[in-house]
């Protein structure tokens, strides 16, 4: 076994009606950690509630360096059709890397999927978080009161070099938040962009926060968010656009893009509450149609 060529599955694995399952470990080596790549259909299909998935390559080859993708197929890494169910964690040896999906998603989490956490992750890069080996979403999101990113130390997700880097889509996506990741660079806070950053049509959607951990690092990328149509009531507030961690001038295109959207607030009154918006190549703001935007 060289852990280098695909040897499908239909689904690498499916977790159905079963809960409390870890798939995985809490391991920086190969030990404990899977290979779940090359499969036709979905890496993890997680129908079951409370499991934890942490410490695997998802979508990529043993080394971590390169995509193992069936072909000829629209695969995702792993489907999440339930509840609470945690991918990731909050230190390296719970990080899985979800990469390679350059026609599917990193993660789906399906219409009938809420309370879920994704956290601590690598999505759209390499093993070390320094190349892109992109997914075509990072991460879409179609269900409900979903988290990408914790609110803690070590919470956040890298999410990198895919076309889209977060993607909540439909008006029956109330609720989902997006806080504490960085989006757009690699670890040293060199440019590793997406095509867009954020994109979110889901109403309710809370992008960062004013509390600490919630700050969402957003740079490199083509748009760093962008909020249309269905994204109503979308707060975005408390991110750097266009910095890197350590104050790196790492330029998106546009940061902030409002498309026919209405009843969307960028920062606010509170302590931390505002963005940090500078060094975009096109427009820090930009607004089209819509109204009653603050």
């Amino acid at each position: 076994w060289t852990g280098s060529i695909a040897r499908t599955n239909i689904v690498g694995m499916l977790v159905q009606g079963s809960t409390g399952n870890v798939i995985g470990g809490l391991s920086a080596t190969p030990v404990t950690r899977n290979v779940i790549s090359g499969n036709r259909n979905t890496g993890i299909d997680l129908a079951g509630t409370d499991n934890l998935v942490q410490g695997n390559y998802i979508g990529l080859n043993a080394a971590g360096t390169a995509a193992i993708v069936a072909p000829d197929t629209n695969p995702n890494g792993v489907v999440v059709r339930a509840t609470r169910n945690t991918k990731g964690g909050t230190t390296a040896a719970a990080r899985n890397v979800i990469s390679g999906f350059s026609v599917g998603s990193g993660i789906f989490i399906t219409l009938v999927a809420s309370n879920n956490t994704v956290s601590g992750n690598y999505i759209g890069t390499t093993a070390d978080g320094l190349s892109n080996v992109s997914n075509s979403n990072g991460v879409l999101v179609v269900g409900t009161q979903n988290r990408i990113g914790e609110a803690v130390a070590g919470g956040g997700n890298l999410i990198s070099g895919n076309t889209t880097g977060i993607r909540i889509t439909s008006n029956n996506t109330p609720g989902n938040t997006v806080v504490n990741n960085v989006i757009g660079l690699d670890p040293s806070g060199a440019t590793l962009g997406n095509s867009i950053g954020i994109d979110t049509s889901g109403p309710f959607t809370l992008i960062g926060g004013s509390a600490a951990f919630t700050r969402n690092v957003i740079a490199g990328n083509g748009t760093g968010a962008r909020v249309v149509t269905g994204a109503e009531f979308t707060r975005i507030e408390g991110n750097t656009f266009g910095f890197g961690p350590a104050g790196e001038v790492r330029p998106n295109g546009t940061a902030i893009g409002l498309a026919s959207v209405n009843s969307v607030t960028i920062g606010g009154l509170a302590a931390g509450a505002g963005n940090i918006i500078a060094n975009s190549t096109n427009a820090g703001v930009q607004m089209l149609f819509g109204a009653n935007n603050a």
